[in-house]
């Protein structure tokens, strides 16, 4: 019997340079982003936490798979503009089965860039696949959220390099 390997490339653009709130000084206050050993990126400006990112599975009977049980190994992009995370991501009740996945993250400015190549290591049954963007409610309380095309970005959301058929979630006003 031959396996089907599924393969997942899934490229992500956080425009966050047009967030604001309430105060121009916490606006212009540089955007960190931290990669920690699993891959999961945690966003943050001015000590706040913007965002939390992170690719999840979820294995039979909705066993979740966050990436913070990921063994990964985190590697500086050789022209040093972001990291680089290979790992593996063990998947419950799936007899062993695990995500294999490489991460790529790239600060653009103001803008956050995130490519991710996932794929099985055996035959398994997943209810869900997914990378989530986990928003603090005490941050955006009152505010819009709108994700759209890159070839339509709303006024004041332009994220350079992007390409068709790509995904930008704009975090706005």
């Amino acid at each position: 019997m031959r396996l089907l390997r599924v393969r997942l490339i899934a490229t992500i653009f956080l425009a966050l340079g047009c967030l604001a709130i309430e105060s121009n000084v916490w606006a212009q206050e540089a955007l960190l982003v931290r990669v920690e050993p699993s891959g999961l990126v945690r966003v943050t400006r001015g000590g706040v936490e913007m965002a939390v990112i992170e690719l999840n599975a979820h294995g039979p009977q909705w066993k979740h798979a966050p990436q913070d049980t990921a063994k990964a190994e985190v590697r500086e992009l050789v022209e040093g503009m972001g990291r680089r995370v290979v790992g593996t991501m063990p998947v419950p009740n799936t007899d062993d089965g695990a995500i294999k996945f490489s991460e790529v993250v790239r600060l653009l400015g103001q803008a956050l860039r995130l490519e991710y190549d996932v794929a099985v290591t055996k035959a398994m049954k997943l209810n869900g696949l997914q990378v989530s963007i986990l928003l603090p409610v005490d941050v955006y309380a009152d505010k819009e959220v709108l994700i759209s095309h890159p070839d339509a970005d709303p006024p004041g959301c332009d994220v350079a390099e992007a390409t068709a058929g790509r995904r930008v979630l704009c975090l706005g006003r």
